[in-house]
């Protein structure tokens, strides 16, 4: 199964504050050894919220929101992407993860990812439809470069009907998948994927050194994340567009009335400062060359 862990903020990441360096050489090898292990797929640092913007539905009218967010302890801060055997396995690299949040207490979340063979066929899917579409697509779809513009990532906040894993209709998924195929023929589409409930998913909570396992489902309806799509865009006007375009739809397939959807931005490694105590084959060089292999 693929597992997405999201990584909470704390007082120094909201603040935008690089971690140290001997926070990225620990985490390089936890990635390293994920690697090894077959279960990395990818990661990412976010910006703070204070560069992000939420998008918000209601009744049929838009509100843009920019950051900060004054739920810090739930704002979103990273995340890794992995492949696991279950979500035991997950549980047990998240116990890993190096460092200590900001105050000695935080926590990250576990969620696992919807697969295609998840959704059960509907007697109105036609050959050549969303599923056939997103196989394909699965397949052949390229990396988008540093052309397209910035790296986002935009996250769907849950809703009733996605924490009761209500299954999407037909005319949804066919008009998502249009959506996406958009974004692919433009060459902005990195990845997108839908979360399950939380009732499926687990926290780990830090407190006083001490990590604590919390099997969902989760009561903080307003800030659960529902899925996610990673892409590029050359403003942040054209990033909140596409985001915008997808809680569309999205609401209108589900039929709820409100909803709302985060827009944030994608660290990039050169946007890290260097440090004076870097060297040569640190974790700068092993980021590089991970992505390298990942074909990133």
């Amino acid at each position: 199964m693929r597992v997405m862990m999201l990584l909470k903020s704390d007082q120094k990441s909201e603040a935008g504050v690089a971690p140290d360096q001997k926070m990225m050489t620990d985490m390089g090898k936890y990635i390293e050894k994920m690697f090894q292990a077959g279960v990395f797929i990818g990661g990412e640092g976010l910006h703070p919220s204070t560069l992000g913007t939420r998008v918000r539905i209601s009744k049929g009218k838009t509100t843009l929101t920019d950051g900060p967010f004054a739920e810090s302890k739930e704002v979103v801060a990273g995340y890794f992407l992995m492949k696991t055997k279950d979500l035991k396995e997950a549980i047990e690299w998240a116990l890993k993860i190096p460092g200590e949040p900001e105050g000695g207490e935080g926590e990250l979340e576990l969620r696992p990812i919807f697969e295609t063979e998840d959704f059960p066929l509907d007697p109105a899917e036609q050959p050549g439809g969303w599923r056939d579409q997103e196989l394909e697509a699965r397949k052949a779809l390229p990396v988008p470069g540093p052309e397209k513009g910035h790296r986002y990532m935009y996250l769907l906040k849950a809703d009733k009907n996605t924490e009761s894993k209500m299954m999407p209709s037909e005319k949804l998924l066919q008009e998502m998948g249009t959506l996406i195929g958009e974004m692919i023929e433009k060459g902005v589409l990195i990845a997108g994927e839908g979360l399950t409930p939380t009732s499926e998913g687990a926290k780990v909570r830090v407190s006083g050194g001490k990590r604590t396992v919390l099997d969902g489902p989760f009561t903080e309806t307003k800030e659960i994340i529902a899925g996610f799509t990673l892409y590029r865009a050359k403003t942040k006007e054209e990033a909140i567009e596409w985001a915008r375009r997808t809680l569309q739809i999205h609401m209108e397939g589900t039929g709820i009335e409100s909803g709302e959807v985060e827009v944030r931005r994608i660290y990039e490694t050169e946007e890290i400062p260097v440090s004076a105590q870097e060297k040569p084959g640190g974790w700068r060089d092993q980021d590089r060359s991970m992505r390298e292999r990942l074909g990133q």
